[in-house]
C-alpha cells in the first residue's frame, strides 16, 4: 500500500553522506568487532581439542575434547548514525582420550551419563502414560 504523500514537509538539511563516508564508516566498525573475534580465532588451536600427551609407565593418554565455536555479527545505517556489533561463543566439552600402550592405539569414549538418565526417565514417563489408561 502506497503511503500518502505529505506536501507540508520540510526538505532535509542534512548533507547526504557518500559512499566513501559509508565505506569508511563500514571498515571502521568492522574492523572494532573482528578484532575480538581474530583473537579467539588465534587462540583456538589443535591442543585445545587434542590435550597434552601424559605418559606413565608404558601408557601414554591423550585427551580428547570437541571443540563448538560460533560468531556473529550484524551492522545497520540509519539516518546520520551507524552502528555494528557481534560477538563470539567457545564451548568445550571432553569426549574420551586416546590410549597407546605397547599393545596398540584405543580410543576410549568419555560418556555423559546424565543425558542417558533423563533419557531414560522422560521413555518411563511415557510409558507410564500409555500404560496407564
Amino acid at each position: 500500500m502506497a503511503r500518502p504523500r505529505n506536501d507540508d514537509a520540510q526538505p532535509s538539511t542534512r548533507s547526504p553522506r557518500t559512499r566513501r563516508d559509508v565505506q569508511s564508516e563500514d571498515t571502521d566498525a568492522t574492523r572494532a568487532v573482528t578484532g575480538p573475534i581474530e583473537s579467539i580465532i588465534r587462540q583456538i588451536g589443535i591442543d585445545k581439542v587434542y590435550g597434552t600427551p601424559i605418559t606413565k609407565g608404558d601408557t601414554t593418554v591423550v585427551p580428547v575434547a570437541e571443540l563448538r565455536t560460533g560468531f556473529g555479527f550484524g551492522s545497520g545505517h540509519e539516518a546520520q548514525e551507524s552502528g555494528a556489533g557481534g560477538g563470539a561463543g567457545l564451548r568445550m566439552i571432553p569426549r574420551g582420550y586416546i590410549q597407546v600402550t605397547t599393545d596398540g592405539v584405543a580410543y576410549r569414549p568419555i560418556y555423559d551419563f546424565k543425558t542417558f538418565v533423563i533419557g531414560g526417565a522422560f521413555v518411563g514417563w511415557l510409558l507410564y502414560r500409555f500404560f496407564s489408561r
